[in-house]
């Protein structure tokens, strides 16, 4: 079962690498129609473009057939190409026309969200190619002047975007309006009030501590009764070029309404969109109002507003005749908020994948209420799986060491059913161990299912590691031989050897876990820190254990009285415990403060 499992699951990531890199070979796909921007983790060339775009005739009336020519000036060649018609002035999200003949052995079209099927064209692989001729058909409206916007990529690192060539109306009278107006952000004139959360608007802040312009991302929202619309206002406070509101129904990444507010060198940008699954598409800004938008002091706060409905547009791109999807969000209901924030692509207004996790409401918010909310970049399965290996690892293991390796000889006379007591607190906090250990296992593979997610690795790997050998290290305790047995002193080494490594692996899993790419800086600063105030305080508590035992060694071989032996014994004992009771007080300290890196954030 398990390998065919498995087996599964890597067909599925192998058949996943296979379509994201092809994805890059055969043209853009349908959710670039808003951004035309290559995401090839390079900024688009600001030189002039060694390729003219010609249309042929310049003027056009409606219904007209124009020609379209995309020449190399002086023989270079292009891999890739976009290209789509849009309004001159006014609405500038409007894609119009229709492509209708283009050589199919280079070129393919697809449908944006517009008036006609076919309204943009991309390339369909990587052959090089000198020139490139369509035949593109013009609306059977009268919609102004146009141009048409054209994407080039020579390779890889090295493409030009929306490069653009004029096509003129012959008629400038009569021309009809789009049907919306695309918003335009403008500058934010007040900074966003968080002294009224909870009292006149609703708030969900993030780190659930902070209070408002401390806070790391924040969102505010109030509903307008006379308007029926609903205002909200987003804030992240660590020097990004966008912050974003998700509405999620299930407080995962995948099927959410999207606002995004962009500041970048003093582009304003606002945009409405969604994420079909992992990623952003950009959709139309026709149910945004009132956009708002201010970076200042390492701050970027916007402010918009939103009708009671909202949707988003696809298209079937299999349909013979243009058939659109209205994905539907209804703000009257309750919803999990997510506020994700990250950086902008070089001189673009296109979003990179942001690195650190959003922060997402604990519970679904009604966006009527004035209630003050707070969230975490971890569900709850993340925080138990990390809380119960902090307490495993952290806690519980460092007691397990000290004691098999220093408290052998402590409370000679005590028996704990029959037993030393060191063997029995080394055994059941050994089993405490594993058992912690799985169950944080559970929750994490509960929340993501059996696929190791890209970004957890190598924590997960590592983490993976640690658990098989946790497991065969109390197969092997279970199983060790007999105190008379010839074996036994090596039995004792290597369950003493394997528990320092596994120790030690853990250990590096936490540090790995902490300074994942997703992990929010706070967390990565703080976590990280604590993890080197408790591997310094072991170093220093295990010198301590230590100069203790050679202590006792030497005052046991210099007594030579029974009685005083006993009595010297007694009180080493005595020693001991406290001594042990401080170390476990120091890991318990050192756990909470872990903990609390997780449970705050």
């Amino acid at each position: 079962m398990w390998p065919r499992r498995v087996l599964t699951i890597a067909w599925i990531m192998l058949n996943t690498a296979c379509i994201n890199v092809e994805s890059y070979s055969v043209g853009a796909p349908s959710g670039t129609c808003f951004t035309r921007y290559p995401k090839h983790k390079t900024a688009a060339q600001t030189s002039t473009p060694p390729y003219d775009i010609q249309v042929s005739p310049n003027q056009y009336k409606p219904g007209d057939i124009i020609t379209v020519t995309v020449v190399s000036k002086d023989g270079a060649t292009f891999k890739g190409l976009q290209m789509a018609a849009f309004r001159a002035t006014g609405n500038d999200e409007e894609i119009l026309g229709q492509f209708i003949e283009f050589p199919e052995d280079k070129i393919k079209s697809f449908t944006c969200v517009g008036s006609y099927k076919n309204n943009m064209i991309t390339h369909k692989n990587e052959k090089p190619a000198w020139n490139v001729t369509v035949k593109w058909r013009a609306p059977e409206t009268n919609v102004g002047d146009i141009l048409f916007k054209t994407s080039l990529v020579q390779v890889y690192e090295l493409f030009w975007v929306d490069l653009k060539t004029d096509l003129l109306a012959l008629n400038h009278s009569n021309i009809v309006e789009s049907s919306y107006k695309a918003i335009k952000a403008t500058q934010l004139i007040s900074e966003i009030n968080f002294s009224e959360c909870g009292e006149t608007k609703g708030c969900l802040l993030y780190p659930a501590t902070c209070s408002g312009t401390d806070c790391v991302a924040a969102v505010t929202f109030h509903y307008d009764t006379d308007s029926g619309n609903y205002q909200f206002e987003l804030m992240s406070s660590n020097q990004q070029d966008y912050v974003s509101l998700g509405f999620s129904d299930d407080n995962l990444m995948g099927k959410d309404e999207v606002v995004l507010c962009i500041s970048k060198n003093g582009n304003l940008n606002i945009q409405h969109g969604w994420n079909p699954s992992y990623h952003y598409e950009r959709k139309l800004t026709r149910f945004l109002s009132q956009a708002e938008i201010r970076a200042s002091d390492g701050r970027l706060q916007c402010r918009f507003m939103l009708p009671r409905f909202s949707s988003v547009v696809t298209v079937n791109q299999e349909a013979d005749v243009l058939e659109y999807f209205n994905q539907t969000f209804d703000h009257s209901e309750r919803w999990y908020l997510q506020i994700a924030w990250g950086k902008v692509i070089p001189a673009s207004d296109v979003i990179s994948k942001h690195e650190e996790s959003p922060a997402v409401s604990y519970q679904k918010i009604d966006l009527k209420k004035n209630e003050i909310f707070t969230g975490s970049s971890y569900g709850y399965l993340v925080q138990a799986h990390a809380a119960l290996m902090i307490v495993a690892w952290i806690f519980l293991t460092g007691i397990v060491t000290v004691i098999s390796r220093h408290y052998r000889d402590w409370m000679p006379r005590t028996r704990w059913f029959g037993t030393k007591v060191w063997f029995q607190i080394h055994r059941a906090l050994a089993i405490g161990v594993v058992s912690l250990t799985v169950i944080a296992f559970t929750c994490v593979f509960s929340q993501f299912g059996l696929e190791i997610r890209k970004s957890s690795v190598p924590h997960s790997y590592v983490g993976l590691t640690v658990l098989t050998l946790v497991i065969l290290q109390l197969i092997f305790g279970m199983l060790r031989p007999g105190p008379d047995d010839k074996v036994r002193v090596y039995f004792n080494w290597g369950h003493q050897i394997l528990g320092q490594i596994i120790h030690l692996l853990a250990a590096v899993t936490m540090f790995l876990g902490f300074n994942m790419k997703q992990t929010v800086y706070n967390v990565k600063s703080f976590g990280t820190t604590v993890l080197c105030v408790w591997l310094v305080g072991q170093l220093a508590w295990h010198i301590i254990f230590e100069i203790i035992k050679c202590k006792g060694k030497r005052q046991e071989s210099s007594s030579i009285n029974g009685e005083v032996e006993k009595d010297k014994k007694d009180k080493t004992s005595k020693s001991l415990t406290l001594v042990l009771l401080l170390y476990a007080l120091f890991l318990l300290i050192v756990t909470i403060a872990a903990m609390s890196a997780v449970f705050i954030y």
